[in-house]
């Protein structure tokens, strides 16, 4: 299965996600190339070309959405024609990957900022959604399907895998996630599914507060019960 994963522009995420949980549709409009970078790797997917094209795309629906999309699927390519229809539903593919939280709670801000840092997302991404979520660049046991083997010493693609690299090692640290994201799933029969990535509601104030209400007249009932 193809997805994207993207982050939904904060006046449409209401819509997506309620029209989700009634298997709504809606239609991309626009498909524009976010960033584009060439890099040879040293293993592909099995791929007999080495040449990796990496791209980021800002995507619009006929709903207003507008949002970043970022591939998962690295050897299904992206169908850019545009009056495509998607169905709507939770996605849950991430749900237990904590490495691909942690990337997300680190990084995915600068990926939305930067066009540099939204390819290098793009790589740690197949790193950890579609290889063995070891090695990105270097030599040995670890280095799955899609690695490289060293990175260059100049250019930009130094800064592409230097940044890739550091978001693939921290995402495997034990760093603490300290952001969450829900994330949407866009699927049609002829292209390319996407997930849409939003951040996770918080609860308010006043949420907090019932519940310390309602903590306290617990306690308080017990303590009448035991002096009863």
């Amino acid at each position: 299965m193809k997805t994207i994963v993207s982050k939904l522009s904060v006046a449409v995420i209401g819509t997506i996600v309620m029209a989700g949980a009634h298997a709504a549709t809606t239609t991309v409009t626009s498909i524009g190339e976010h960033a584009r970078q060439g890099v040879l790797a040293t293993n592909n997917f099995n791929r007999a070309s080495k040449n990796v094209t990496v791209q980021s795309y800002d995507i619009g629906t006929s709903d207003g959405g507008k949002f970043l999309a970022l591939c998962i699927e690295p050897t299904v390519a992206m169908d850019r024609a545009l009056a495509t229809t998607y169905s709507v539903s939770t996605y849950t593919g991430f749900a237990n990957n904590v490495q691909i939280q942690r990337l997300f709670s680190e990084y995915y801000d600068d990926a939305l900022a930067s066009t540099s840092a939204s390819l290098s997302f793009q790589l740690a991404l197949w790193e950890l959604n579609n290889d063995t979520g070891g090695k990105l660049v270097g030599t040995g046991a670890d280095v799955g399907a899609f690695s490289f083997a060293q990175v260059p010493s100049t250019g930009n693609n130094k800064v592409l895998l230097t940044e890739a690299n550091n978001m693939v090692n921290y995402a495997l640290s034990n760093a603490a996630i300290t952001q969450t994201y829900t994330y949407t799933l866009f699927q049609s029969a002829s292209s390319q599914s996407l997930v849409a990535a939003t951040i996770s509601a918080v609860p308010e104030p006043s949420t907090y507060a019932m519940l310390g209400l309602g903590l306290a007249l617990v306690g308080f009932a017990a303590r009448r019960r035991k002096q009863g």
